[in-house]
């Protein structure tokens, strides 16, 4: 279902909305709205993330939870119109009005692809290429080291040959992590 909405025009996603007697466009305008708040914070951004994905779930399970985003986006909307931010407070309490969605929520599963794209002399010298890579490549063995169910793609052969030129031994690391199945090479890509 989420596929033929996506493939919908907006006049026709917006009928939906209509017809199901919900019109939640004024919602997601709302989202927008805060979204452009640059000083957003981690509690802002938390919740914003929580009620875009208990759209999108809502969505795929046939406006079920509309009635109960709408006045979660209401309360939060308010908070942040008075208060200029949204703090953590507003933001339990709207995770608390959302707590009916916590189960079907968890029944899906969300799949974060790691990957670094590095321009390669785009608006710096040689010599900050070769430290954006290395500190890039060094951060993603760190986070190996640290997380062990975390994999990573490059696909530009060009950083690999500053690993070679400037840092054989950081390749050797990336070497094993590549037969561990956690580190892909994707592409060959400068």
């Amino acid at each position: 279902m989420l596929a033929v909405l996506k493939r919908m025009s907006y006049r026709k996603y917006r009928y939906i909305y209509l017809r199901k007697g919900i019109a939640m466009e004024h919602h997601l305008k709302k989202l927008r709205e805060m979204r452009k708040n640059k000083g957003l914070g981690y509690w802002g951004s938390r919740i914003l993330s929580q009620l875009e994905y208990g759209l999108k779930l809502s969505e795929v399970k046939d406006h079920q939870f509309d009635g109960l985003l709408s006045k979660a986006i209401d309360f939060v909307y308010g908070e942040f119109g008075k208060e200029g931010a949204i703090t953590r407070s507003t933001c339990e309490k709207a995770e608390e009005m959302l707590a009916e969605l916590s189960q079907q929520a968890k029944r899906f599963k969300v799949i974060c692809a790691a990957h670094a794209h590095i321009d390669m002399n785009w608006m710096w010298r040689w010599d900050e290429t070769v430290m954006v890579a290395m500190d890039t490549f060094r951060t993603v063995l760190n986070l190996m080291n640290e997380y062990p169910d975390f994999t990573f793609s490059q696909s530009q052969a060009s950083v690999y040959k500053i690993l070679e030129d400037y840092a054989p031994e950081m390749l050797e690391e990336v070497r094993s992590r590549v037969k561990e199945g956690r580190w892909e090479v994707t592409a060959s890509t400068g």
